[in-house]
C-alpha cells in the first residue's frame, strides 16, 4: 500500500496532502492514498474514457504515467514526426510543431521524449497546431494504429505511403478519407471489426504502456510520411496484404496478379506484409 510522507506532507505524486482529511489535492479532484491511490470523485473527462474506471488514477498505471490535475493531456511531435515528449497525460491529443519552429532538442536540461515541465509544454503548444482525429494526419494515424500497432515503424510507414500512393492513383478516390474509408479496403474501419475501436477512438484504448507506445509510433510514422520525410518507402506499392491474417491460411487475395508486380520495401517482413504495385 502506498503511504504518504507525514514529515514532508507530500506523496509520490509530488502533491501535498490536505491537513484536515489526509487526502491529496490535485486541483480537479482529491485522492485517497490509503485506498490503492484512487480518486474520490469522478473524472471530469470520464465520458471520453468509457473503458476506464472514472476513479482510476493514471489508468491504474502510476509507474508509467502521471496525472498532475486529474484532467487531460497531450503528446508533441516535430514536423518530421520525431516524438518530443508529453505533458504527463494520455488522451490521444496530438500536437505537431509548426514547420518554421524547431525544438532545441540538443538542450540536455529538457526531458525530451519523456514528461516535459510546464514551461516547455507551454512553449511547444504555443508553436504547434493540434492534429485533430478527423484531419488527414489524424485519420492516417488512426488507421496505422488499428492495422499496424503491433508491427515495426518501417511497416507502419510503408502502409502510410501506400495510402498516399492510392490518393495519387486514378484507380482510387482522390482524398485520404476516401481511400481509407472506401468499402472493403481496410477491415478496421468496419464497425463489426475487432480493431475498429482502435481506429474509431484511439484515446479510449490508451490504458496500458504497449498501446501508448504503439499510438505514438503510429502518429510519428503518419507525420513523417504525410509531410514527405519518409515518402516513397513503399516502393510505389498501392496494394498489400498480410499472409498471417488470410483465411484460409495460405490463401491469396482475389486480385488480378497478372497486372501486378511485387515489390520489397526495406524493413518489411514478407511473412507479415506483401506489397504490390501496378505494372503500368
Amino acid at each position: 500500500m502506498v503511504k504518504y510522507d507525514i514529515q514532508n506532507h507530500s506523496t509520490f505524486t509530488g502533491k501535498e496532502r490536505d491537513e484536515e482529511t489526509g487526502y491529496g489535492y490535485f486541483g480537479a479532484r482529491y485522492m485517497d492514498y490509503e485506498l490503492i491511490t484512487m480518486w474520490l470523485s469522478v473524472d471530469p473527462m470520464a465520458d471520453k474514457y468509457p473503458s476506464i474506471s472514472p476513479y482510476a488514477y493514471c489508468a491504474w498505471n502510476p509507474v508509467k504515467l502521471v496525472d498532475p490535475d486529474g484532467k487531460e493531456f497531450a503528446d508533441f511531435f516535430d514536423h518530421k514526426g520525431n516524438y518530443l515528449g508529453n505533458d504527463g497525460k494520455n488522451d490521444g491529443k496530438v500536437y505537431m510543431l509548426k514547420k518554421e519552429f524547431r525544438a532545441k532538442t540538443e538542450n540536455k536540461n529538457v526531458n525530451w521524449g519523456g514528461t516535459l515541465d510546464t514551461k516547455h509544454v507551454e512553449q511547444l503548444k504555443s508553436n504547434s497546431d493540434e492534429i485533430t482525429m478527423n484531419s488527414d494526419i489524424g485519420m492516417l494515424s488512426r488507421l496505422l494504429y488499428a492495422e499496424f500497432r503491433g508491427q515495426s515503424s518501417a511497416e507502419q510507414r510503408v502502409c502510410a505511403d501506400i495510402v498516399l500512393n492510392r490518393v495519387e492513383d486514378g484507380r482510387y478516390p482522390n482524398s485520404l478519407a476516401g481511400v481509407i474509408e472506401k468499402e472493403n479496403h481496410f477491415s478496421s474501419v468496419r464497425e463489426n471489426d475487432g480493431n475498429n475501436k482502435y481506429y474509431k477512438n484511439p484515446a479510449s484504448t490508451l490504458t496500458n504502456a504497449p498501446n501508448i507506445d504503439a499510438w505514438r509510433s503510429c502518429v510519428s510514422s503518419a507525420i513523417s510520411v504525410y509531410n514527405g520525410f519518409s515518402r516513397g518507402v513503399g516502393c510505389g506499392a498501392t496494394l498489400y496484404f498480410s499472409p498471417q491474417s488470410m483465411s484460409p491460411k495460405g490463401s491469396m487475395p482475389r486480385w488480378n496478379f497478372t497486372l501486378l508486380q511485387e515489390v520489397h520495401p526495406q524493413g518489411v517482413n514478407s511473412n507479415s506484409m506483401r506489397c504490390f504495385k501496378y505494372k503500368n
